[in-house]
């Protein structure tokens, strides 16, 4: 059996968004980082703060204006996942 040595690293940032789940993951492989965002819901306000957070810190950690995520994966669509009309 041949054994793979590369290593992942995986990092998981459950955030303080109050009833619900918003959480982000950085998997990182051979210098190649990948940003997961996951929504499960929560209160509109709280949502917002930690969705400006998140983007700040990675804007800040790839040293661009427009941070890349490579993928949202949303529970379900309620009235704090919708633009007001």
């Amino acid at each position: 059996m041949i054994m793979d040595k590369r290593k992942i690293k995986v990092v998981r940032v459950l955030h303080p968004i109050g009833q619900g789940a918003f959480y982000t993951e950085q998997f990182e492989c051979n210098g190649c980082k990948r940003n997961i965002v996951f929504d499960c819901g929560g209160t509109k306000g709280h949502i917002e703060r930690e969705v400006l957070y998140y983007c700040s810190y990675l804007s800040i950690e790839q040293g661009k204006e427009k941070p890349i995520v490579d993928a949202v994966f949303i529970s379900h669509f309620d009235d704090d996942r919708r633009p007001e009309d």
